[in-house]
């Protein structure tokens, strides 16, 4: 059986943990304030992006 990375892991725990939060934070969607809701969901999706890129370029300069 095939490991998870350790970059991969994660980025897929945050996005579990994204998930999560949106769906309690739909209040504000219903309130209409889009371009908050999605703004956020937006930067935070880019943070884990970046995070997963710069994991696995340290993953690949240890071997």
């Amino acid at each position: 059986m095939k490991t998870i990375r350790r970059s991969t892991g994660i980025s897929i725990a945050l996005l579990v943990y994204l998930a999560l939060m949106s769906y309690i934070g739909r209040g504000e969607l219903r309130n209409g304030n889009y371009v908050y809701y999605f703004g956020v969901i937006a930067v935070t999706v880019a943070c884990i992006v970046l995070l997963n890129v710069l994991m696995r370029r340290r993953e690949r300069n240890k071997k």
